[in-house]
């Protein structure tokens, strides 16, 4: 779509304004490159107050970064160096998402990094269930037993 002209300050926040509302938007890659190249171009013409002005707040109340700006929309992309180690070097500048993310199992804690992450014990459960179930179905007719019938959740 066309985007609306307006004060330099709040460029940022009428493209995220404009993704949020857009329901059309596939979250391609290609797209993605293209939010972020308009990102990029508004960004550099506004002064670093106008751009924190711009930019989502994160719960520690400081300015999010520019990628943060499509977070709503759900087309953003976390910034790995946020989630590893809570710091960016880019700060605002960043063009990866610095708001709140589901955690990836490699990092949720849980896990030692020499194991792999396991599944709760009732869900491992529920698996095993599921199995032995379709091993007694494939046990009673094995020759028309059909693998596309199954379901796995």
């Amino acid at each position: 779509g066309q985007l609306h002209s307006c004060r330099p300050s709040c460029a940022l926040m009428s493209l995220g304004a404009e993704l949020q509302i857009d329901d059309l938007l596939p979250k391609q890659r290609l797209q993605y490159q293209e939010y972020e190249k308009m990102l990029r171009v508004r960004a550099q013409k506004m002064n670093a107050t106008d751009l924190a002005a711009a930019l989502p707040v994160m719960p520690s109340g400081e300015p999010s970064s520019i990628g943060s700006v499509l977070h709503h929309s759900g087309v953003c992309r976390p910034c790995w160096s946020r989630v590893t180690s809570n710091t960016c070097k880019d700060g605002m500048q960043c063009m990866y998402c610095h708001l709140e993310h589901q955690e990836p199992p490699q990092l949720c804690g849980t896990c030692s990094s020499s194991k792999k992450c396991r599944p709760h014990k009732s869900l491992r459960d529920e698996y095993r269930r599921l199995v032995a179930q379709h091993e007694v179905e494939i046990k009673k007719d094995p020759f028309n037993f059909h693998v596309e019938a199954v379901v796995i959740p």
